[in-house]
């Protein structure tokens, strides 16, 4: 009996070898995603699990992102959390700020130039983490949503659209990050937002999500 099931045994193995890897179980290959910036970002990892699942690849979404941050106070946020964040091993680094910087640009507590500086230095800091399959993640960097349905949106809009995003595009280009144009996908949209006219609703959240995605295969391509 034993004999018997030692041939049988042998002669399934051959069969495997004879038609390559098509009786092993498949192994996915791995791929890690850190999503990082404020509200904006908040709800992408969500999006992301659900539109990748299926995948070829097997997803490690870390969620880096906190509702109310501006360009100044992630950098404290990131300072805090650097020790656990830096043993990270990455992908791919998305990075959505620019929302809250309006109010105080706006209010001339800082300049665009220290908007600048300070996203500047985030991509820097995100620049030198380990990567996966390259020496260092790739960092993408979106633009700013418009602000809808607001009294004051006229004054937010335009300096969301004549100075954050084209500084946002700028840093992106110097610093060798890709740029991902959120501003179009909600651009003329308010169908896609919330009655609050800052965030987007579930339908504009999974538009986003769509869009770091496009850049991520196209990238991965």
């Amino acid at each position: 009996m034993m004999g018997k099931m030692h041939a049988l045994m042998m002669v399934a193995t051959a069969f495997c070898l004879l038609l390559g890897s098509s009786c092993a179980p498949e192994v996915k290959d791995h791929l890690t995603i850190c999503c990082a910036g404020d509200s904006i970002m908040r709800p992408v990892p969500y999006h992301l699990r659900s539109l990748l699942s299926g995948s070829k690849h097997e997803v490690e979404i870390k969620e880096w992102a906190q509702g109310g941050l501006t360009s100044e106070s992630y950098k404290s946020f990131f300072a805090r959390r650097f020790p656990n964040w830096k043993k990270t091993r990455s992908d791919f680094i998305l990075l959505q700020l620019g929302t809250n910087d309006v109010f105080p640009l706006l209010e001339r507590r800082y300049t665009l130039l220290q908007f600048k500086e300070n996203m500047s230095s985030i991509i820097k800091e995100f620049k030198k983490f380990k990567g996966i399959k390259n020496k260092h993640p790739r960092i993408l960097i979106a633009s700013v949503p418009l602000f809808c349905f607001q009294i004051a949106s006229p004054a937010r809009n335009s300096l969301v659209e004549n100075e954050i995003n084209p500084a946002i595009q700028e840093i992106a280009q110097r610093e060798k990050a890709i740029f991902v144009d959120n501003y179009s996908v909600l651009h003329n949209r308010c169908d896609l937002y919330d009655p609050d006219g800052v965030h987007p609703n579930q339908e504009g959240e999974i538009a986003l999500a769509r869009n770091w995605l496009f850049s991520i295969r196209r990238e991965l391509r």
